[in-house]
């Protein structure tokens, strides 16, 4: 671990990250059909946790995606000694696909988002922050969902005889 990890010492005294080949954070993401969300969000990510000063590893999870994705995964893991690419043959689901990057995780604190880009990994220095003030587990949520409106109508509805 690095000097500036201290933070991740004293929160997470988890013993993958002082393994062989352990890293500080591990983000785990799932793509399922996303082949144009993979540049864009890789992009965001590396300089999001380059800001952070930890050691990382980016968990990709190709969920057997039929478009371009896991070529765009493959093709970036490449070039980026960082990124792990876990491929499913078939797509078994977003639980099964983020279970499988957790499986494969190194990291003493392991993030995950999803594939779409409506997560900002920039929130990701926020929840580390919340882990220092002695918070075990941190969760984020959507605040502003990029939905279609046809989409929210439906939500809208549900949320009114649903009672959520």
């Amino acid at each position: 671990m690095t000097e500036q990890s201290e933070r991740v010492r004293r929160v997470a005294p988890d013993e993958r990250a002082n393994a062989p080949g352990g890293v500080d954070l591990s983000v785990i993401v799932p793509f399922y059909n996303e082949e144009d969300n993979v540049g864009p969000l890789y992009a965001r990510l590396t300089e999001s946790a380059a800001a952070l000063g930890l050691s990382y590893e980016l968990l990709f999870v190709n969920d057997g995606s039929g478009d371009a994705t896991e070529q765009r995964l493959r093709d970036l893991a490449a070039t980026d000694r960082r990124v792990v690419v876990i491929n499913l043959v078939r797509n078994q689901g977003q639980t099964a696909a983020m279970m499988a990057g957790i499986d494969h995780a190194r990291g003493a604190i392991l993030v995950t988002m999803d594939g779409d880009g409506q997560n900002d990994p920039a929130d990701i220095a926020a929840m580390l922050d919340r882990l220092d003030e002695g918070f075990d587990v941190v969760s984020g949520w959507r605040k502003d969902l990029r939905w279609s409106w046809f989409v929210g109508q439906i939500v809208g509805v549900v949320k009114v005889y649903s009672g959520v």
